[in-house]
């Protein structure tokens, strides 16, 4: 299901600019960031953790390989320290210097319990 849903990926990755349009690379990210890698969050939510991490660690796989090919990962290797820190700088928050690439399966217990505190809260006599 993970691949299913991150079909449009090699969409995004064929993005080329034009002679006169030159944001591909720009909106490549953009979509990588505020699409695809939001495609689990639900799941993340309503799942226990026990049944997400194998999803969470495929979703982390395709995001790291669609992140390898758009900003050249080849150049370093991915099996590079440099590469590797490349990645997590990439996790990080915006603010913090990254991309804000969320690792699904940093978040997916967060994510559950979260959801069950929230839940929780909801309830009549809380």
């Amino acid at each position: 299901r993970v691949r299913k849903a991150l079909e449009p990926l090699s969409g995004i990755m064929a993005l080329r600019d034009t002679r006169t349009i030159h944001t591909a690379q720009q909106l490549a990210q953009v979509l990588l960031r505020f699409c695809s890698n939001t495609t689990l969050t639900f799941f993340l939510r309503t799942m226990p953790p026990s049944v997400t991490q194998d999803a969470a660690r495929e979703h982390d796989r395709l995001m790291e390989e669609a992140l390898y090919t758009l900003v050249g990962g080849a150049r370093v290797g991915r099996n590079s320290p440099r590469w590797r820190v490349a990645v997590q700088q990439a996790r990080l928050p915006v603010r913090m210097g990254g991309m804000g690439l969320t690792s699904a399966m940093d978040i997916r217990e967060a994510a559950w319990v979260g959801t069950r505190k929230a839940d929780m809260n909801a309830r009549p006599g809380k």
